[in-house]
């Protein structure tokens, strides 16, 4: 994949925080480097931390998980629409909505990080098959302009962000 990190102006401010440690790699290396921290960190869970909270109102650690398994969802569906030229407008994403509505799913941890590995791999099989052309496309998704090469990176730094919060909070 290709190797030019988007620009600034490729995605909004508030997604900086994401993107900001990858800024040395390519979509390709972000997106397996994601794989990588999410695969080390998340299998080094004990089974008696998973539905642990480090405080009262956050997320248990399978809270995490789901809610990074939902953002890459909506961060995939997001670069379809663009790459897709959807001229529907696009809808917010409300993380704390999305986490109230999965508090009453019983999952086991085994069940979410086999369908965390499944969704990785069709991830990176979506940005592998793009050409350079469609990575810089951009369209205006909630009122900001995204390229779907930014949200590869967003999505990558995402989720290396929440994992790294759960090894710094949880374990």
């Amino acid at each position: 994949m290709y190797k030019n990190f988007p620009k600034p102006e490729e995605y909004s401010e508030y997604n900086e925080l994401y993107v900001k440690d990858l800024h040395d790699l390519s979509l390709r290396k972000a997106l397996r480097l994601k794989e990588k921290v999410t695969k080390r960190i998340l299998h080094g869970v004990p089974k008696q931390k998973w539905d642990f909270a480090y405080a009262d109102g956050k997320w248990t650690v399978k809270e995490v998980l789901q809610h990074i398994i939902d953002s890459e969802r909506v961060f995939m569906y997001r670069a379809l629409h663009v790459l897709r030229n959807d001229p529907n407008s696009y809808f917010s994403f409300d993380e704390n909505a999305y986490a109230d509505e999965a508090k009453n799913i019983n999952r086991s941890s085994k069940s979410l990080l086999k369908e965390y590995i499944a969704l990785t791999k069709s991830t990176y099989h979506f940005f592998e098959n793009l050409e350079e052309k469609q990575l810089q496309k951009s369209g205006e998704l909630i009122g900001k302009k995204a390229t779907i090469r930014a949200l590869g990176y967003i999505l990558s730094g995402h989720a290396i962000h929440h994992c790294k919060v759960i090894k710094e909070r949880y374990l």
